[in-house]
């Protein structure tokens, strides 16, 4: 966040702080985030697609349940990008579902291995989900 040096007479200078973040410019960031996780799985499906070369038709069910995941996933955000309510409220089921999802891996990771996610599971299961919603509950 920039901040800005405002002068006031008799050599006295203080900072300012620009305004806080509008509903809008938070939405945008939902928008991001809901893109990037598109991004993801949009990857994931031509990783699945690769491992389904070399395993054979047992994957295929892996293949057809990512790229919905990423279809669904990139529809939302467009629809999100658009301000859609019905696309918002997809995105919040989707997300917390992600969330629940991720709660269950950080369960069970830390009951099998003694540890907890790592970096990229927290932040993928966890973080990203939780300030996506927390965005879009915003009124």
């Amino acid at each position: 966040m920039e901040r800005t040096i405002a002068t006031s007479g008799a050599g006295v200078t203080q900072l300012v702080s620009p305004a806080p973040l509008a509903r809008t410019d938070l939405r945008a960031v939902a928008h991001i985030l809901v893109l990037v996780q598109g991004a993801i799985l949009v990857a994931r499906t031509l990783e699945a697609i690769v491992f389904l070369a070399f395993v054979g038709p047992a994957s295929s069910v892996s293949l057809g349940l990512t790229a919905g995941a990423a279809l669904l996933t990139l529809a939302t955000a467009a629809g999100l990008a658009r301000g859609s309510a019905r696309a918002r409220r997809w995105t919040l089921v989707a997300e917390s579902g992600v969330l629940l999802v991720g709660l269950v891996d950080l369960a069970f990771a830390w009951l099998m291995t003694g540890e907890p996610l790592g970096p990229v599971g927290l932040l993928g299961g966890l973080v990203v989900p939780a300030v996506v919603v927390a965005i879009l509950r915003r009124r």
